[in-house]
C-alpha cells in the first residue's frame, strides 16, 4: 500500500503499469527452435511478406511473433499493433482459395503493407480486482505526452479516478470522433457496449462534448 501512495497516478495507464509487469515480451526458446528447425527465416521474429507467406510458400504465419521482410522498409510495423481479429480475417481470406477451388487466388503483386483500420483492444481482470478495458486506433505506440502535444490531438473527457475504481476516459479527435476508450473499474461493466463507442461521432452520442463542457456529465459509466 505504501508503494501505491508513492506512485503518482495521472492516468489509468499509469496505475496499470504500477501493478502489472510490462517487461518486453520475447520469443519462447521452444518456439524459436521450432522455427529454426523448419529452416524458416528468423530475424528477431518470423519473417513474412504482405500475403502472410514465410520463405516456405506452403507455410503462412501471422501475429505478434512475425515481422515484415526488410524489403518493405517497415521494421517498425508489427501485427501486435493491430486488431488480432482483423488480421485473422485477412489471413483467412488469403487462404480461402486453397480450400475452395471455385475461388480465384488473390493477386499477390501488391507490395504495399496492408492497412488495418479496426480498433486495437486490450482488457481483462487485473491485479487488485480491477476491470480494465482499453480501445484505441491501430498505430505505432508513442508516449501519451507526445501525442497530446500535437495540435491535432483533440480533447479528452475524464470522469472518476483510477485509485477509486471508477475511471473512465474518452479521447475525442480533431474530427469529433471517439478515438480511444479507457475504463478501469472495481465493478463489472458492459465492455461490448463501450467498445461500440469507438469511431462514433460525438453528435451521435447526444452532443457528448457540449454536455460534458456544461458539467452535465459527472460519471461516464452512467
Amino acid at each position: 500500500m505504501l508503494l501505491w501512495k508513492r506512485i503518482p497516478v495521472a492516468t489509468c495507464e499509469a496505475l496499470v503499469n504500477s501493478m502489472t509487469n510490462f517487461w518486453k515480451k520475447k520469443v519462447d526458446y521452444d518456439a524459436f527452435k521450432a522455427v529454426n528447425s523448419a529452416c524458416l527465416i528468423y530475424d528477431g521474429k518470423l519473417v513474412i511478406d504482405t500475403m502472410f507467406h514465410t520463405n516456405d510458400s506452403s507455410i503462412r504465419a501471422a501475429g505478434p511473433l512475425t515481422k515484415y521482410s526488410n524489403r518493405y522498409y517497415a521494421n517498425e510495423w508489427s501485427h501486435s499493433y493491430f486488431s488480432a481479429k482483423e488480421i485473422g480475417v485477412q489471413l483467412a481470406a488469403a487462404m480461402l482459395p486453397l480450400f475452395d477451388p471455385t475461388l480465384e487466388p488473390s493477386p499477390e503483386c501488391n507490395r504495399l503493407i496492408p492497412i488495418y483500420k479496426g480498433p486495437k483492444m486490450q482488457g481483462g481482470l487485473i491485479p487488485g480486482g480491477y476491470y480494465y478495458l482499453h480501445v484505441t486506433k491501430p498505430a505505432i505506440p508513442s508516449p501519451l505526452e507526445a501525442q497530446m502535444a500535437q495540435p491535432s490531438y483533440g480533447q479528452e473527457m475524464i470522469t472518476g479516478k483510477a485509485l477509486n475504481g471508477d475511471y473512465f476516459r474518452l479521447h475525442i479527435n480533431q474530427y469529433s470522433m471517439v478515438e480511444a476508450v479507457t475504463c478501469l473499474s472495481l465493478k463489472p461493466f458492459p465492455a461490448s457496449n463501450f467498445i461500440c463507442l469507438y469511431g462514433q461521432h460525438e453528435r451521435l452520442l447526444n452532443n457528448l462534448c457540449s454536455r460534458f463542457k456544461e458539467g452535465l456529465i459527472l460519471d461516464l459509466y452512467k
